[in-house]
């Protein structure tokens, strides 16, 4: 959304104008613009949307944003891209990212995370912590401490697109 201009927009049903939606200082009250009818603009690029209070020639706007809805829509998409980014990075290693959790009370972005991971056929559940921890495993075979290793740089690097509250 930061990036589009919102050339391409759809508007809504016109409803009664129910007050000013201009939003100080990013857009200004238009007086004029008061009294007849208030739609909601989506823009069709993006899916941002703004209100406008519309009397004859008259134009009043709020300013574009997302609701939260869409946000969180938006950003469970973004997980999903990362999440299939990581498993086909990792495929090579016979390595499958079946399910990352948030966990609570992190404030670190790269320690926030549990992994369930699908290896050589089994599944476990590990968090970032025990990932690290088994990269130096003496019980693990050095390619297994490679893969480990790999597998938490993979994640590192997605961290801040996995940032987001719940699990996928």
């Amino acid at each position: 959304m930061n990036n589009c201009q919102h050339n391409d927009t759809k508007t809504g049903t016109p409803y009664c104008y129910m007050g000013s939606v201009a939003e100080y200082p990013y857009t200004h009250e238009n007086r004029a613009a008061h009294g007849s009818v208030t739609y909601r603009e989506t823009c069709r690029a993006c899916g941002a949307r703004r209100q406008v209070n519309h009397n004859g020639v008259h134009r009043e706007c709020s300013t574009w944003s997302m609701s939260a809805h869409d946000r969180q829509r938006h950003h469970a998409d973004l997980v999903r891209a990362a999440i299939a980014s990581i498993n086909r990075e990792m495929a090579a290693h016979g390595i499958e990212i079946d399910r990352l959790v948030r966990l609570p009370g992190y404030s670190s972005l790269t320690a926030w995370w549990s992994a369930r991971v699908v290896l050589d056929g089994e599944a476990r559940t590990y968090d970032r912590d025990q990932i690290v921890a088994s990269e130096s495993w003496s019980e693990n075979t050095a390619e297994q401490r490679a893969v480990m290793r790999r597998l938490r740089e993979c994640l590192d690097r997605h961290a801040l697109t996995l940032s987001v509250e719940g699990d996928v």
